[in-house]
């Protein structure tokens, strides 16, 4: 049986371009922390920037996820 913390997830990065999640996710999943996009189509298909993409990881991994970002990022998010 996993652990209940393993079990829940966080969100971790949002934004409204498709492209800038697949690029966060990459970087993370190559830092070895397992995470999943969602919303990317969706934001691609409306072109209004209404629909947020959301980079998900578990919660036990949100810590370390989000300060990976914090450090590697070229802009304030």
């Amino acid at each position: 049986m996993s652990s209940h913390a393993q079990d829940h997830t966080a969100t971790v990065y949002s934004t409204s371009d498709p492209f800038d999640a697949e690029i966060v996710a990459n970087a993370l999943r190559n830092e070895g922390i397992l995470c999943s996009v969602l919303n990317s189509h969706q934001a691609g298909l409306t072109g209004s920037g209404i629909t947020s993409v959301e980079i998900m990881v578990r919660e036990i991994d949100a810590d370390r996820a989000v300060s990976y970002i914090k450090k590697t990022s070229r802009t304030e998010n």
